[in-house]
């Protein structure tokens, strides 16, 4: 039974963090065994194996027409694919081959030490033994897990692993925007491993597959590749740093909507709408960003509803602020001082050097806030310096408008 392998839509990013517009051409797959036995020498070619294909242009190729005269002396006028200046300098170096004892139409050869620096083509080979099944993958998954359907129609890692092979630099980065079991996460590890990559992936799923499979794949596949029956048969896998972000999605805001002084008399008013809602009784919901609850930056919760239960989780308001000012991040300092926790970010964006600090304020001593942060700024000269609350530091930005402005404003 032919084994179907279902459609993959992924896109590839550059390191600078654009679309891989500038990438003409993929990359060659690596020859099967199979492949290579393909190759033979009939005319004990010097340069070795080889195999052929046709130098007159197919159907809906363009090419050059000019006659071309076999060992035999027989005439071909046809449309060649390169010039006839091309074709004599291939002639001259043996590259061309008559079939049929130099009576058949010219041929290219395409060596196989050609083949293996620069690989195989990747046109028609997705259905290939080579890159696995559907099969495969969901194998792949039981072993990992020691369980049987852990995920549908998971797609296999080694054709993953092609795919990105063919298709990125080995400090590249794939985006999943549809990560299901976590395949690409797989693949992108596997990868690192066989040839000393340093590839990054990202993945996106909405589903709670996210928590229940991906998440404990990577780990599983971190520590080893070699698993059967839910147990790693080694200790040899590649290790990976890698941290995760849950949304805050349209029905959790709805979850932390508070009304400060609810009306009595809404129903009695035609003419009161709902935005006037949002605008006033509502505004110091957590889900508008409540800046007074932002004193205690580390502290900031939400409501979330999760499997039907009402949950409190922490916002990381650290995290989600550098994503809203597009902070590229060099590293993060936590230091304790002034009695409390610091949180530096120091970072570059539009060539200029930034440094975010967070602190709780409350009751904080601020001269001693003032030391504390001077002394950690001295060390990196920040051409701009966004700080939470209020502070002795000159110069300085007052994060809370302009998160809130990015978030919710117009043109922010």
């Amino acid at each position: 039974m032919r084994k179907y392998l279902s459609i993959y839509w992924f896109i590839l990013i550059s390191k600078n963090g654009s679309l891989l517009k500038q990438v003409k051409s993929f990359f060659g797959v690596p020859l099967s065994e199979k492949r290579k036995k393909e190759y033979r020498n009939p005319d004990n070619d010097p340069r070795g194996p080889w195999e052929s294909k046709p130098w007159k242009a197919g159907s809906g190729q363009s090419g050059t027409r000019y006659k071309i005269i076999s060992p035999t002396g027989k005439v071909f006028e046809e449309e060649w694919l390169g010039t006839e200046e091309t074709f004599k300098k291939y002639l001259e170096q043996g590259i061309i081959y008559f079939p049929k004892g130099g009576d058949g139409l010219p041929r290219k050869k395409y060596y196989l030490y050609e083949r293996l620096k620069e690989g195989q083509p990747a046109h028609n080979f997705w259905g290939h033994e080579e890159f696995g099944s559907n099969q495969e993958a969901t194998k792949e998954l039981e072993d990992l897990f020691g369980m049987t359907k852990v995920y549908s129609n998971p797609k296999p890692s080694r054709l993953i692993s092609a795919i990105s092979k063919i298709s990125t630099l080995s400090d590249g980065i794939l985006l999943d925007f549809f990560a299901g079991s976590g395949t690409p996460a797989h693949a992108v590890m596997k990868l690192n491993k066989e040839d000393g990559g340093k590839r990054k992936f990202i993945l996106v799923e909405i589903a709670d597959y996210f928590d229940t499979v991906i998440i404990p794949r990577i780990k599983k596949v971190a520590y080893s590749f070699n698993w059967k029956e839910g147990r790693p048969q080694d200790a040899d896998g590649i290790g990976v740093f890698f941290k995760y972000h849950t949304l805050e999605q349209y029905e959790d805001a709805l979850e932390n909507i508070e009304f400060e002084q609810p009306q009595k008399t809404l129903y009695g008013l035609t003419d009161y709408f709902v935005k006037y809602m949002l605008e006033w009784e509502t505004k110091g919901s957590k889900t508008f960003l409540n800046i007074d609850e932002m004193k205690d930056p580390f502290n900031y919760k939400l409501k979330i509803i999760e499997n039907y239960q009402q949950k409190i989780v922490n916002v990381d308001l650290v995290e989600t602020f550098n994503y809203l000012i597009g902070l590229n991040v060099g590293r993060y300092e936590v230091l304790q001082g002034n009695g409390m926790k610091y949180v530096f970010v120091f970072g570059d964006k539009d060539g200029k050097r930034i440094a975010v600090v967070w602190r709780s304020i409350k009751d904080i001593d601020f001269e001693k806030d003032r030391e504390v942060i001077e002394g950690k700024l001295k060390e990196f000269e920040p051409d701009e310096i966004y700080i939470n609350g209020e502070a002795l530091v000159k110069g300085f930005r007052h994060i809370e408008p302009l998160f809130k402005s990015l978030m919710f404003e117009e043109g922010g």
